[in-house]
Parts: C-alpha cells; sequence; structure tokens
C-alpha cells in the first residue's frame, strides 16, 4: 500500500463498521421507511455517522455481497446505489483473498462501477454464484427428506407420503431452477410446524429458543444437542446428525470459513433460531446473500443488520464460533457509538467538575422537531 493509504488504514483498522445491505439501503433513502420508529433510529445513525464521529478513524466497507445485492435489485436504483456505497465506504472495499480465502483483506478501489461490471462478467464466466446458490442448500435437502422418512414405514406407506417423496425430489432438479429452491424452503418452514406422522400426530422439532429458556446457563452446544434430543426426530445430538444425514456439505468455490457459516446457517434454521419470509420473488437470493454478509461481517468488528432473522443466526454463528464481532441492530449501534462518543470526550475533558450519571442526546430534523432521544447512562459508557 502506498504511505497515504496505509495511514488511512491504520486509522480506521479498529473500527470496520460492515453493514447488511438493508441497514445501508435505509441509509441511502430514510424518507422511504414506512415504520417511523425504524426512520427515527436511521435519522439517528445517518447524523451519528456523518455528522459526529470523525469519517477519518471509521470505514463501512462493501463487498461482493453488496454488490449483488445491487445486480439482483431494481436497475432503476442501480447507478445512485453504487453512488452511494462509493461514498459512504470511501472507496474500501472487504474481499477474500485471492490465493488465500480464509485471509480477508480490504483494498481500496477507486472505480466502483469498473468493479462491479468485472465482477459481474466473472460471475457469468465461471458460473461460481449459480453453483454456491444450489450447493448450499444441499445439507437443507437432507433435513427435509429426513422429515419426509421418518414419516413413514416401509410396511404402511401410504400415497400421500409417497406423493410427497416424489415432489420433494423435483426441488433439485434443474439445479438453477430458484422457485424450486424457494419450493424447498417453503417445505422446509411448513414441515417443522405442521408435519404429522402416520397415526396424525403432530412431529416435535428442535426448538433451540425453547431450549435455551429452559436451561440459559448451558453453553450453545449443549443447547444445540438438548434441543434436537427432545425432539421427535431420530437423533440423539448434533454429531449423530451429522453422521446420519451427512451434514457437514462443503462446497469447493467458499473458503472453508464461509463453508463453516453456510451449514451452521442452515442448522440455525433447523432448530428454528429464526425463521425465514419467504414471499418475496427475491428471497432465494436474499438467503444466500445473507450467507455472504455473514461470512463478511463476523469477520470485521461491528455487523450491523436490521434482518430479524438474519440478526438471530448471525447471533447464533458467533456464539459457536466464538468471534469477537459486535453485533448490532440499529438502535443498539447508535447506542454504542453514542457510549464511545461520550466516553472519548470525558477522557478529552478538562472540566473535573463533571460529575454525571447519565448523558442525553437529542436528534431534531431540519424543522428542529425532535426526532428521538438517547439517554446514555454512565455504566453503559464504561462497559463499551
Amino acid at each position: 500500500m502506498e504511505d497515504t493509504i496505509k495511514e488511512e488504514f491504520d486509522r480506521i483498522k479498529y473500527n470496520i463498521f460492515y453493514m447488511d445491505w438493508n441497514v445501508i439501503s435505509y441509509l441511502r433513502n430514510p424518507d422511504d421507511i414506512k415504520n417511523d420508529e425504524l426512520k427515527k433510529r436511521t435519522l439517528c445513525l445517518s447524523n451519528i455517522l456523518f455528522g459526529m464521529l470523525n469519517k477519518n478513524y471509521f470505514v463501512i466497507p462493501y463487498s461482493n455481497a453488496h454488490l449483488l445485492d445491487i445486480f439482483n435489485g431494481s436497475k432503476e436504483y442501480e447507478k445512485l446505489s453504487l453512488e452511494f456505497v462509493d461514498n459512504i465506504s470511501s472507496n474500501w472495499q472487504i474481499s477474500e483473498e485471492y490465493n488465500n480465502k480464509e485471509i480477508l483483506r480490504i483494498d481500496k478501489i477507486q472505480n466502483i462501477f469498473d468493479n462491479y461490471n468485472s465482477y459481474h462478467e466473472s460471475l457469468i464466466e465461471t458460473n461460481n454464484y449459480t453453483i454456491c446458490l444450489t450447493q448450499l442448500l444441499e445439507p437443507l435437502f437432507d433435513f427435509v427428506r429426513q422429515y419426509i422418512e421418518y414419516t413413514t414405514d416401509l410396511n404402511a406407506t401410504t400415497q400421500k407420503h409417497k406423493e410427497e417423496i416424489a415432489d420433494l425430489l423435483t426441488c433439485l432438479f434443474p439445479m438453477n431452477d430458484e422457485e424450486l429452491k424457494i419450493k424447498l424452503l417453503k417445505k422446509n418452514k411448513n414441515y417443522k410446524f405442521n408435519l404429522k406422522d402416520l397415526e396424525g400426530k403432530r412431529i416435535k422439532f428442535p426448538n433451540y429458543e425453547s431450549a435455551k429458556a429452559k436451561y440459559p446457563h448451558k453453553n450453545i452446544k449443549e443447547i444445540v444437542d438438548f434441543c434436537i434430543k427432545m425432539s421427535d426426530l431420530p437423533f440423539d445430538s448434533l454429531e449423530d446428525m451429522k453422521i446420519k444425514l451427512n451434514f457437514n456439505n462443503y462446497t469447493p468455490a467458499l473458503s472453508q470459513f464461509h463453508n463453516k457459516i453456510s451449514n451452521l446457517y442452515f442448522l440455525a434454521e433447523f432448530i428454528n433460531v429464526s425463521t425465514e419470509k419467504l414471499d418475496s420473488k427475491t428471497a432465494f437470493q436474499g438467503i444466500v446473500n445473507d450467507q455472504f454478509h455473514i461470512n463478511y461481517g463476523l469477520r470485521c468488528n461491528i455487523f450491523i443488520t436490521e434482518d430479524d432473522a438474519l440478526y438471530k443466526k448471525s447471533k447464533f454463528i458467533k456464539d459457536w464460533i466464538q468471534s469477537n464481532t459486535h453485533i448490532f441492530k440499529i438502535d443498539d449501534f447508535n447506542r454504542y457509538l453514542l457510549c464511545l462518543i461520550t466516553k472519548q470526550a470525558l477522557q478529552n475533558s478538562s472540566d473535573v467538575s463533571i460529575n454525571r450519571d447519565e448523558f442525553t442526546y437529542t436528534f431534531k430534523d431540519n424543522e428542529d422537531q425532535v426526532i428521538k432521544e438517547y439517554t446514555i447512562s454512565l455504566d453503559e459508557i464504561n462497559n463499551c
């Protein structure tokens, strides 16, 4: 790196804020947010990032996952989205090292439009994206197949079960048909809540949140084993499930870290850490891209998302792999940043008479109307 770029990197390297695409979209168009409270939080975040913080000491990088989000979105906003990402990222992009994908690198890319075009040309030439899309779902297919097989009996298979098994098999071929992938995901969601055995009894599936509530002091892997064992499915533990289902799927096009993320993502889906919304036409692309965002986000200092399912899965995966990444939704991230700002101000203050237990920040719009207030306690400041 040139000296000037190296100096810039040295300033920002401990404050790399990786944002999911929904957060960046909200920042670009806060007036389009329909949820009033979310709109207020986003306006506060924009004020903090671009009005209160020194932009020389943090970075909001983009990744190939963001480029895919833009590519899969409306062409009407493609240019505007690229310009906004280029601006807030200060041209910084994170990616996996070409010769060693386990290493995450950050580079100053001067022309995001050239980068965007060349990236998608390479995807078309290598077909890597389609390969990843289909291979990522293989573990989930094994799960769903197990649901059906569990409800069958070699001596008492009903016509309904036979038809369901045949329909399930259609979800994998052709491999690049995204509508069939959504169909598979919907089957998975439906089976978790509605699948019955041959006697008509509803089958109890693993439920991580219920197990966690019952045994809050167990570690994450013990809770997973417990919720699997307590279900009606024929597994005694995660290890038993891995052996029976060949759960550890490996996609050569992805790094080992990304493969681990993908397997844990579908484990989280299987044990009901969160449930995906599947109504959108781009739902499948979104699910795949969520895994790409987790792959990058959990290797940065901070990962911010406002998507509830992605937030829960990211927290689950973070705890499993013992990542040091802080994961926030927008409101908590605002509080975190305000804590840092207040802490820095107190450290730099020469006023020894300051003796307060809390600090209040009031955000106003252009018409001097209060948007939202945050009160930060001294305990929060000391712990941030």
